[in-house]
């Protein structure tokens, strides 16, 4: 499972390729999205991008690897 972000702005869109603290760390990539071993993983990291503000302006969806 990767995360997919995209800005509700501009419609830019990429993955997620490391959540910090405070902030998520992107790349235009798919293959250097980071890897989440299941759904639920990827939820929590989901849930704390949403808690640490970065849902302000972007959207996130779980997507596969393929």
């Amino acid at each position: 499972m990767k995360i997919m972000w995209t800005n509700r702005f501009s419609l830019q869109e990429g993955f997620v390729r490391d959540v910090e603290t405070d902030h998520f760390i992107n790349t235009f990539d798919k293959a250097e999205g980071k890897n989440f071993k299941t759904r639920r993983e990827a939820q929590k990291a989901i849930e704390h991008l949403y808690d640490c503000g970065e849902g302000l302006n972007n959207e996130f969806t779980i997507v596969t690897n393929k």
